[in-house]
């Protein structure tokens, strides 16, 4: 037959050779050319081609095993991001009430300063020993010399 004569030149030879390709003629056995006399004729048909269960059951073992290597890491990676965050968020807050109380102490301080200048005046000093505690300046004959 012309058709598959044209299949068995040029790629479609070496694509015959290398892979196996289920070919089939029809010869007519009567001298009619009716398809009722039509006898098939294969040529060469492909072996089906049989998978090992140990096979399919190891490689499904090593796929199992990349997932579940792979969701293990994934959740790894999740948990440290959220433990990130989580402690992000605290040093936050625990930056913010620093900041709080170290302003509150430094206005603490500026007003304890300002009182203590206040208390520090000579004449606030005077007149607290003059009034409350009945001191007076010292006379000449209460001074004595100490060598």
């Amino acid at each position: 037959m012309p058709g598959l004569a044209a299949l068995n030149c040029g790629p479609w030879k070496e694509y015959n050779r290398t892979h196996s390709v289920t070919r089939f003629s029809f010869r007519f056995i009567s001298r009619g050319n009716s398809m009722a006399h039509a006898r098939i004729d294969y040529g060469k048909v492909a072996a089906p081609r049989h998978i090992g269960t140990m096979d399919l059951l190891s490689n499904r073992l090593d796929i199992f095993r990349f997932l579940m290597i792979c969701m293990i890491l994934f959740t790894i990676v999740s948990v440290f991001h959220v433990w990130s965050r989580f402690k992000l968020v605290d040093l936050n807050l625990r930056i913010s009430e620093s900041s709080r109380s170290l302003k509150q102490a430094e206005q603490e301080q500026k007003r304890l300063m300002l009182e203590v200048a206040s208390l520090r005046t000579p004449g606030r000093i005077d007149a607290i020993a003059k009034g409350e505690l009945g001191m007076a300046l010292p006379t000449e004959q209460q001074i004595v010399l100490v060598k």
